[in-house]
């Protein structure tokens, strides 16, 4: 198993998805320095787990079967090693590329943070301090896993592009709409938007969480709610995990 996961480590070091956990936490950083300025903590953040990190995740899901799909699988048939494992290992390496990601945009996000304060004398709507940041950043990243086996398996069944329609259109949906319900624990997608409101207090809209704001309610700070995301978010990953290998499997040997 481990040297299955250092194969696809390696197959995949120099692929566009590779280059993508880097570059588009960058871009955010960027855009947000020069758009929001006294709002970047909130913007850059906002961004990136409404719209940006969902994207990056659907190159990575598609990245790391790609080699394969050109052969419509047929390769892995030669590999001596059973076919969950192949797949075990590129879940945990397209994991490997969303935890070096949050790491990336959690150092990118604390050194501009600084810099725009300090170095700019920009003074924030919203000041999120590194411990809070590094948090939504933990928390996103494991709130986030269930779209590794999806992608991977959507991309296998519809295509890339397909997969990149579908996945996204999902995802908007649920984190712009259905975080604002009370059943959202249901809806994977809506569960990074929900929890960010209690850690960031920060809406899926962009706004501030407090009184006055376009889809506030209280309930939406109730900090319940982070350890119950966190464990709904954790169910959908595994079972997404397994559903994908053993459809994997039958795709594999055709049956």
């Amino acid at each position: 198993m481990l040297r299955l996961f250092k194969a696809e480590v390696i197959k995949n070091s120099h692929t566009a998805a590779a280059k993508t956990v880097v570059f588009m936490p960058v871009l955010v950083v960027l855009l947000s320095v020069f758009l929001a300025r006294e709002y970047f903590m909130v913007d850059v953040l906002n961004w990136w787990y409404i719209a940006l990190l969902p994207g990056v995740l659907a190159v990575i899901g598609s990245g790391v079967c790609r080699k394969e799909k050109k052969t419509e699988n047929r390769n892995i048939l030669t590999l001596p090693v059973d076919v969950k494992k192949v797949w075990d290992a590129k879940v945990l390496c397209a994991v490997r590329l969303l935890v070096f990601s949050g790491i990336v945009m959690t150092g990118l996000a604390m050194l501009m943070r600084n810099i725009v304060k300090y170095g700019m004398h920009v003074e924030y709507v919203l000041d999120i301090d590194n411990k809070t940041l590094i948090t939504a950043m933990v928390i996103l990243t494991i709130t986030f896993l269930w779209q590794i086996p999806f992608c991977m398996l959507l991309d296998q069944l519809v295509g890339t592009l397909f997969m990149i329609v579908i996945h996204m259109l999902l995802y908007v949906v649920s984190a712009s709409i259905l975080s604002l319900e009370p059943y959202f624990m249901i809806f994977p997608g809506a569960i990074p938007a929900r929890l960010m409101c209690v850690v960031l207090k920060v809406l899926p809209n962009g706004l501030l969480a407090k009184e006055g704001m376009a889809t506030f309610a209280l309930e939406l700070l109730d900090e319940r709610m982070v350890g119950a995301g966190i464990l709904s978010a954790l169910f959908w990953f595994i079972f997404l995990w397994f559903l994908s290998r053993k459809i994997y499997e039958r795709r594999v040997f055709g049956k």
